[in-house]
């Protein structure tokens, strides 16, 4: 969630994503014409008004930059966004645009003793010369509010429903037309962003603050808790202000890396690969066709296999082949690893001799960018299969669970919690959250039964 990317285009031929089943020439490419010079018009109108204020303002706006669109930062989070900046291309686009848009909406430069609104010295009798029409549309893009929404539907290549959240009477969904974001966004992310009426639509403005959901409902309860300006200005500036802060603190965090355990043994994962060197490998091929737990042949290698259950099986070591005389063995935890070995060289005898041996930590790996060899195996077990296997797995799980007492409720069950106010909020907020992390899995569980158990609307 930290870029999206919106370079997405149609053939003329193709089927319209709009769904009506026509050729996209014959049905909204018209549309989308008048779109795209819209948006040309739009462009250039921002455009002028960044070019006018680098030209007039530039230690102004770099003052602006550092104190108050990145003041929330520490020296840390700064040096991140800088890194990200410098070495991912899409994220400086997207980062750049942001801050960009929030500059001309929200902004306010020191200029002498006064901190003037942006807008104003745009559109003042000194600004730069536009046309009506790219006035205009910088007049209405910089009087909507950077708001905080949820994401309640969405039609991939089309659009998506929000729900403000931070409004709590009177609240409507709004239908916002986006084909890009549309096709990398599920139901339930959150996010920051400035929605602009455009003919009979709705549509994004152009920047966009991704939001995890645990952030996202921090910011809502501390909103909540402060006093706002009274001030319709003030308070829309406000609460930019915070959007912006909790998205910035947000990428220019490190990555949290949890470590990895493995299942079967609760040893942290650590990947593991002896070398050897082998002497005769006929006596290897028949030391390892001996062993009933021992699969393959030289030609693919072979995996050691303890059956779990009798639909899959745990891999042991991965025996793999290299060259004319080596051999590795592939463990994927240190105590694992010794076991292995001294089987194979128990087996095998004479016929192999240990060479070195390399250990890798999956956790610095992807710290360092570094993407970790797999660990396991595929089963084999048939797709439909096995999204019956979870499918009942999580059933059985969640029938259970509706009954269990759980920290994030303070040891109430969700049954419990459904009983008041307060627990039905708490308790919305969990399942959403569950459901935002099982959309993004191969065969995602649909939680429905669960709403309908606790007798809560989505």
């Amino acid at each position: 969630m930290r870029g999206l990317s919106m370079n997405d285009k149609i053939g003329r031929n193709a089927p319209c994503p709009c769904g009506s089943g026509r050729k996209y020439k014959h049905c909204c490419m018209g549309e989308e014409r008048k779109r795209e010079r819209r948006q040309r018009v739009q462009r250039m109108a921002v455009q002028k008004a960044l070019d006018w204020l680098y030209d007039h303002h530039e230690l102004a706006i770099a003052r602006w930059a550092d104190e108050e669109y990145c003041g929330c930062l520490d020296q840390d989070e700064v040096q991140r966004i800088t890194r990200l900046n410098l070495e991912d291309e899409g994220f400086h686009q997207f980062f750049s645009q942001n801050m960009c848009e929030f500059l001309l909406c929200d902004g306010r430069l020191r200029i002498g003793r006064r901190k003037v609104p942006v807008i104003e010295l745009l559109l003042g009798p000194d600004g730069p010369l536009m046309s009506v029409e790219q006035r205009c549309y910088l007049e209405m893009l910089c009087a909507q509010p950077l708001r905080l929404y949820e994401i309640q539907d969405v039609q991939p290549g089309v659009g998506f429903w929000l729900l403000d959240m931070l409004t709590r009477r009177g609240r409507r969904m709004m239908f916002v037309r986006e084909r890009a974001a549309s096709r990398e966004l599920h139901r339930w992310d959150t996010l920051g962003a400035r929605l602009i009426v455009v003919d009979d639509h709705v549509e994004l403005s152009g920047a966009l603050y991704p939001i995890p959901r645990e952030h996202a409902n921090w910011l809502v309860d501390t909103l909540r808790s402060k006093r706002l300006p009274s001030s319709k200005a003030a308070r829309k500036r406000e609460i930019g202000h915070w959007i912006v802060d909790t998205w910035l603190h947000y990428v220019g965090a490190e990555p949290e890396i949890p470590e990895i355990v493995d299942a079967a043994t609760g040893e942290p994962v650590t990947l593991v690969t002896d070398h050897y060197q082998v002497h005769d490998w006929a006596q290897l091929e028949r030391c390892l066709a001996s062993q009933p737990d021992v699969d393959g042949d030289r030609g693919e290698g072979w995996l050691r296999i303890c059956p779990v259950n009798e639909h899959k099986n745990r891999v042991l070591a991965s025996i793999q082949p290299k060259g004319d005389n080596r051999l590795t063995l592939f463990t994927r935890t240190l105590g694992r690893a010794d076991e292995q070995r001294r089987w194979l060289e128990t087996l095998a005898g004479e016929a192999i001799a240990h060479r070195t041996r390399e250990i890798a930590d999956p956790v610095a790996m992807m710290r360092a960018g570094v993407e970790p060899r797999a660990s396991d195996q595929e089963t084999g077990i048939p797709e439909e299969v096995q999204r019956e296997l979870k499918h009942t797995y999580m059933q059985e799980h969640y029938e259970k669970w509706l009954d269990t007492p759980l920290p994030a409720l303070d040891g109430q069950t969700p049954r419990q919690a459904a009983a008041t106010p307060d627990g039905r909020e708490r308790l919305i907020r969990l399942l959403k959250d569950m459901e935002l992390h099982e959309s993004r899995t191969k065969h995602p569980f649909d939680f429905s039964f669960l709403w309908h158990e606790l007798g809560l609307k989505r």
